[in-house]
Order: structure tokens, then sequence, then C-alpha cells
């Protein structure tokens, strides 16, 4: 499965949950493309729900079930007026220390964790054309993740506009203004020249 991220956190843990030492979290949904659709024997939708993704750290936290690379739980809603929540779905991705800091400080030098892609053992192509997925969420709410691969890009070239098209267009109406402000330069430089040498020629006379 394929996943965009967008607001990434980072926070500290002190035994919380099992959990100690850095943790760096992002919202996330899924990758919008017809091969994406996860379906939910809760009679919902994957696509649909707000989801987290949380990198913590395998050298300081005790891995769920022995699950040493992560898990994709599944958090049911609750109609709750005090404490109710939407349906939504938590990823956790254990790295090394070495891979978690350098993870962060990619983050924080300018780098956005444009998609994550994970491996889970739910069921895949079950429909006439070989795409969906489906995930029996109410027997197995919690699956290992099996695999995972991370895609970095840099802020100002890929990651903050969808078409790359639209970029050459920013790029062309940019020059196109640089120009305009330069011949206008040039226009008042050569106004304020003849001005100056009409003067002269009337004092020369």
């Amino acid at each position: 499965m394929d996943l965009v991220t967008s607001k990434p956190t980072l926070n500290f843990n002190n035994g919380a949950f099992g959990v100690n030492g850095w943790r760096l979290s992002f919202t996330s949904e899924l990758a919008d493309a017809w091969h994406q659709e996860v379906e939910l024997t809760s009679g919902e939708r994957l696509n649909d729900l707000n989801g987290t993704i949380v990198f913590e750290n395998a050298d300081t936290s005790e891995p769920h079930m022995g699950w040493a690379k992560g898990s994709l739980t599944y958090w049911e809603g609750r109609d709750d007026l005090i404490d109710g929540r939407a349906a939504s779905y938590l990823i956790t991705i254990r790295l090394s220390n070495d891979d978690l800091t350098r993870l962060t400080q990619s983050i924080m030098t300018g780098m956005l964790l444009k998609k994550v892609n994970i491996d889970v053992p739910i069921e895949y192509g079950w429909q006439p054309d070989g795409s969906g997925k489906k995930w029996d969420n109410l027997a197995k709410p919690r699956v290992e993740i099996e695999g995972y691969s991370l895609i970095l890009a840099k802020l100002d070239c890929e990651a903050s506009v969808a078409d790359p098209g639209e970029i050459k267009d920013d790029l062309k109406s940019s020059q196109l203004m640089d120009l305009q402000r330069i011949s206008k330069t040039v226009a008042y430089i050569l106004y304020a020249l003849v001005i100056v040498l009409v003067v002269l020629i009337v004092r020369l006379r």
C-alpha cells in the first residue's frame, strides 16, 4: 500500500505505552490510485479514514508480538458525546536509532517524506480486474508489516507541486515578470539620459 504523508511531529516518550525515546509521526492517507482501494469487513474503506504513521526507535522499545518491522492497526470509531472519535488507523514502523536519527535530520533540514509503502498480509486483487484489497479488520484489527520503503524529496523541487508542468508555467511567469521589471528600469534610465542631454544642449546654446 502506498501512503502520502504530511504534518510531521516529533515527540519524546519516557516509558509510556512501553515506548522509550523519540518518535516521529505524520498524518497520512492512501495514495489516490485505482489499485489502492482497501475495503474493510467493518463496512468502511481504509481510503476514507484518517491515519497516522509513527516511526519509533527499535533500539529503545519492545516490538508488539515480536513484529520487528512494525504493524498496521485499525481503531474502531466510538459514538460518545464526551469521548467520541472517528474510526482511524495507525501505522507503526520500527527503525534503528541510526535510521530514525537520519530520517529526523532529513525532515528538519528541509526534506519531505513524500511517500511510504508498506507490505501487509491482507487479501489482494479480489476484484475482477485484479485491483482492490480487502482487510478483515474485525477478525484481525492489527496486522504485521512485513516490509516497507520510504521516498523523500526536497521541498523546493517536487514535493510541493503535483504537476511538473505547473513548475514550468510558474518559471515562465517569473521570468516574464523579471524581464518586464528590467525593461521598465532600462526605459527609466534612457528617459533620464534624454532629459539630461536636452538640458545640456539648451545650456550650451
